[in-house]
């Protein structure tokens, strides 16, 4: 998935520890980070998904993906207890919550032009465009 690829180091760290993903983006999804961060910066998040004009779940995921690289460092360092602390009341604040709105809407931008890639390379694949015309008699 998006995380394991793009934050391989975190994802093996947390996978060691035991924590499933699940165990932290439930809430965070369910609730749209209001659950794990203060009113002030998750009106930012907000006000940044509404502007955005996105699809609000693929949003929410390249925000949990900005958080995450934004936690990484001092996660690799925590135990099983801390690292769960911290994913529940996510340490981010009014100073570096627009940052991470930014680096989610370039998390999106990216995911969303290599799935057109993706996408596009598996139509040529499949398509007839790449092989020669046939020839016949209303040819010659």
């Amino acid at each position: 998935g998006e995380f394991s690829e793009r934050i391989p180091g975190l994802y093996s760290h947390l996978e060691l520890m035991q924590i499933d993903s699940g165990m932290y983006t439930t809430s965070w999804f369910l609730t749209c980070f209001l659950y794990n961060l203060t009113l002030d910066v998750v009106t930012v998040v907000w006000d940044t998904l509404i502007v955005s004009n996105r699809r609000p779940d693929r949003f929410l995921l390249a925000f949990a993906l900005a958080v995450l690289r934004f936690l990484e460092e001092r996660l690799l360092k925590m135990n099983f207890e801390e690292i769960n602390e911290v994913l529940i009341r996510i340490p981010v604040t009014m100073q570096n919550v627009q940052q991470l709105c930014l680096d989610a809407i370039s998390n999106l931008e990216e995911m969303e032009l290599r799935h057109n890639i993706e996408t596009s390379n598996s139509k040529v694949e499949n398509s007839t465009l790449l092989q020669p015309p046939p020839f016949g008699k209303d040819l010659m």
